[in-house]
């Protein structure tokens, strides 16, 4: 299995923190593997995928690249570095990784967030609905704070959401179903990506894609239960202390 970690952001929100570094390598709790320690959360995202059968990543890195690879590349992970630079969007990043992909399934997973549940496998829970013949599987969360990124629109089926449309940054957003930075894609979903050209936003953004996607095939999205499920995100000082938080409760061996 493949997966896709883009991590070209200059992720300047955590600026003075992320001007020497990436925000892979701002770290989290965690107690993997029975350990309590702090690891950066890119680490976290890989040990999460080989969990669920990833044994192929390619890392898109950009202008901070070398510390991000030095700490890689010492952790003996399967890798491949490809670059985007400057960074022109989520589909552009992405897109970067053509050659790696090539007429696989692939996972896209951002290094500034990481999702956690108590009681299932979500990777693997998306990639049932890429083998059962969807061309994307999305995980989603319901926040009233969905304007602040990408959002779906479409209708409850069962033990997903039957995805009819996809957008970005919206001030008045039609659901409050935001995407996490996790996908699954199908084989054929790389054309999509791909073929997106810098839009509204002043970048090429995966919603397009994934909006094209939704139109023509069946894309499909798994919603996060707020109660036993977490979205941790470092992309900001605000999510990162709820990041921490959060981490540290779940991760501290006497809170079991």
């Amino acid at each position: 299995m493949k997966a896709v970690i883009t991590a070209a952001g200059r992720g300047s929100r955590m600026s003075p923190s992320t001007r020497a570094i990436p925000k892979g390598l701002l770290p989290l709790f965690s107690n993997y593997n029975g350990k309590f320690s702090v690891v950066p959360i890119i680490q976290l995202i890989i040990d999460n995928l080989a969990v669920s059968g990833v044994d192929d990543i390619c890392v898109v890195v950009g202008e901070k690249k070398d510390p991000l690879i030095t700490y890689l590349l010492g952790g003996g992970n399967r890798l491949t570095f490809v670059q985007q630079d400057p960074p022109l969007g989520f589909a552009d990043a992405v897109s970067k990784a053509k050659d790696f992909v090539k007429n696989d399934p692939f996972f896209v997973h951002a290094d500034d967030g990481i999702a956690f549940s108590n009681k299932r496998n979500l990777l693997l829970t998306m990639w049932d609905k890429i083998k059962e013949g969807a061309d994307a599987a999305l995980l989603v969360r319901e926040t009233p704070e969905a304007f602040r990124g990408g959002v779906v629109v479409g209708k409850k089926s069962g033990d997903h959401i039957d995805v009819e449309d996809a957008l970005e940054k919206v001030s008045n957003p039609p659901s409050n179903w935001a995407l996490t930075a996790v996908y699954a894609f199908s084989r054929k979903s790389m054309n999509y990506i791909s073929a997106v050209r810098t839009g509204r936003t002043g970048e090429a953004e995966l919603t397009d894609a994934i909006s094209n996607m939704a139109k023509e095939g069946r894309v499909v999205a798994i919603e996060l239960d707020n109660k036993n499920e977490f979205w941790l995100n470092v992309g900001n000082p605000e999510s990162y202390h709820d990041a921490l938080e959060i981490s540290y409760k779940m991760s501290k061996p006497d809170q079991h």
